[in-house]
């Protein structure tokens, strides 16, 4: 079965992934190439720059955050 991710771009959409503590998977593109860093974990802050997930914070403009969809 195959799995479908949705990106998290917008502060209505981190603050509903917060509210319902989704587990969100934390994306890094670095020279084109895609790796996972955080393989999940319930939103626990955000601002403009930063997104807190489970302890660490990653930075919104280089990480991409992604929840899967039913």
């Amino acid at each position: 079965m195959r799995r479908i991710f949705k990106n998290l771009v917008e502060d209505e959409e981190f603050l509903t992934a917060a509210i319902h503590q989704v587990r969100v998977f934390v994306v890094e593109n670095h020279e084109g190439r895609k790796r996972v860093v955080d393989y999940g974990g319930p939103i626990r802050k955000y601002t403009p720059e930063f997104v807190k997930v489970s302890d660490t914070y990653y930075n919104r403009a280089i990480h991409e955050f992604k929840v899967q969809k039913e």
